[in-house]
C-alpha cells in the first residue's frame, strides 16, 4: 500500500462526528460540505505568483494531487452522513469521486484565474503552475522527444474533446462556489452503482441526492432568483457526465 492511501484511509476510518448550529438542528450533508470548504479550497487554489510553464512534470503534479487526496479526504469526513458510513462504503465512495472532482475543480480554478475565453487554452495543474495546452513547444519531464511526439498525436484528440465537452461549457456557464460544491456531492452520491457498495450506503446516497437538488433548486429561485433553470442544470449534470467518461 502507498503512504499517500494510507494516510487518505487512516482519514476515512475517523468516527463521526455530530455538528449543529443548535440543540436539536441538523445540518444537511450540502450545508456541512459549504461550511468546510473553505478550509478544502484554501489548501489548493491558485497562489501568486503564476508560473506558465511548457514542460509537465509528473512528480510535481503527483505532489500536488496528494495534497488534493488528503484534503478531500478531509473535508468529506467532517461531513457526518458520509462519516457515519462505514469504511469500506467510504473508501469506495472516496475513490469513484476524487479523481472526477479534481478535474473539474482544476477547470473552475483556471475559469477563476484567466477567466472565459474559448481561446484561452491555460490549465493549472497545481496551484502555482500553468500550461499553455495548446502550446506545441511543451514537453514532459523525462520523457523522449520522439516518445513525446507519439504522445502528442493522441493527446491532442483528447484535449480538444476535453475543451469541447467540460471547459468551454463551464466557461459559458461561469458555475458559481456552491454548483462547485453542489457537483462535488453529486459525484460522490451518484455513485450508486459501485460494485462492493452497501445498502444502507445505497439508501444513503439516494436519500442525499433527493436532497441536494432540493437545496439546488432553492439556491436558484431564492438566492440568485432564477426561474427558469432547466437549462442550466441540464448543462451543469452534462459536464459532470463528461468528465466521468475516459476520452481514451
Amino acid at each position: 500500500m502507498q503512504p499517500i492511501e494510507q494516510k487518505v484511509k487512516e482519514i476515512l476510518a475517523q468516527p463521526a462526528s455530530s455538528l449543529s448550529l443548535a440543540p436539536g438542528i441538523r445540518l444537511t450533508f450540502l450545508q456541512q460540505l459549504c461550511l468546510n470548504f473553505p478550509v478544502f479550497y484554501e489548501e489548493i487554489k491558485p497562489k501568486p505568483p503564476i508560473i506558465m510553464v511548457n514542460q509537465f512534470d509528473r512528480m510535481t503534479s503527483l505532489k500536488f494531487q496528494e495534497r488534493f487526496w488528503i484534503g478531500l479526504a478531509n473535508l468529506l469526513i467532517k461531513c457526518e452522513q458520509f462519516a457515519e458510513l462505514g469504511f469500506e462504503d467510504k473508501w469506495l465512495l472516496y475513490k469513484h469521486a476524487w479523481l472526477i472532482f479534481f478535474k473539474i475543480e482544476r477547470y473552475y480554478s483556471t475559469i477563476q484565474t484567466f477567466g472565459t475565453s474559448f481561446n484561452d487554452f491555460r490549465i493549472m495543474y497545481n496551484d502555482t503552475l500553468v500550461l499553455d495546452f495548446n502550446n506545441p513547444d511543451n514537453t514532459i519531464k523525462d520523457v523522449y522527444p520522439q516518445h513525446y511526439e507519439q504522445w502528442k498525436s493522441l493527446w491532442y484528440p483528447i484535449r480538444d474533446k476535453y475543451f469541447k465537452c467540460i471547459v468551454n461549457p463551464m466557461k459559458s456557464l461561469q458555475i458559481s462556489r456552491f454548483e462547485l460544491i453542489y457537483v462535488l456531492a453529486q459525484i460522490l452520491w451518484s455513485a450508486t452503482d459501485i460494485t462492493g457498495l452497501s445498502e444502507k450506503a445505497n439508501r444513503v446516497a439516494e436519500d442525499i441526492s433527493d436532497q441536494i437538488s432540493n437545496e439546488l433548486h432553492d439556491h436558484y429561485v431564492h438566492e440568485r432568483h432564477l426561474t427558469n433553470y432547466a437549462s442550466r442544470l441540464t448543462k451543469l449534470n452534462k459536464i459532470i457526465s463528461a468528465t466521468e467518461v475516459r476520452m481514451i
